[in-house]
């Protein structure tokens, strides 16, 4: 009996043993797998991150794409600094489409506002078409003065003789949207 108390003493530490062993062995898997389940959130948040900025980056990639020629559109309701002999030559170009002599008798700069100053000499008729252009040119703009005078003008008789009728106009506009010089950083 001694020896079946001797055997079953052991067997009981040996089971006991076992099971201590399993015991920790499922401690240690435990704690591994929880590091490893927080480190694949951790990179599964990270991943998360870079590809929101990245689908953000190429959002905005299509937006600015998408947007290039109401971009273009709008950039023309502005004048530049370094567009003024466009913008001159464009406004002198009025006089020839409404059939009036145009000179630009001023220029000047007041804050993000253009003021331009300009003569003309035509028929009432065409002087009246280039208010119309003027009016109608693709900038936010104010005529803040407008002088229309009848000139006559007597022609000598080695060119026919009589008097001939012309309009002179005399008009202060300022234009609104114009972007000064850029200062260099």
């Amino acid at each position: 009996m001694k020896k079946n108390k001797q055997k079953t003493g052991l067997i009981f530490t040996g089971v006991v043993f076992l099971v201590l062993l399993l015991l920790g062995a499922y401690g240690y898997s435990f704690l591994e797998m929880k590091k490893t389940s927080e480190n694949a959130a951790l990179v599964s948040a990270e991943l998360n991150q870079y590809l929101s900025k990245k689908g953000t980056i190429n959002i905005l990639k299509t937006a600015v794409k998408s947007t290039k020629e109401e971009r273009k559109k709008i950039d023309t309701y502005f004048v530049e600094w370094d567009d003024m002999p466009d913008f001159a030559k464009e406004i002198e170009s009025l006089g020839k489409i409404s059939g009036t002599e145009l000179v630009i008798t001023g220029l000047g700069v007041k804050d993000n506002t253009l003021l331009l100053k300009i003569s003309s000499n035509g028929s009432f008729k065409n002087t009246l078409q280039l208010v119309a252009l003027i009016e109608n040119l693709p900038f936010k703009l104010e005529i803040t003065e407008a002088h229309i005078d009848l000139v006559k003008k007597n022609i000598s008789d080695n060119e026919g003789g009589g008097t001939l009728l012309s309009w002179k106009g005399n008009f202060s506009i300022e234009i609104f949207g114009f972007i000064p010089k850029k200062v260099e950083k």
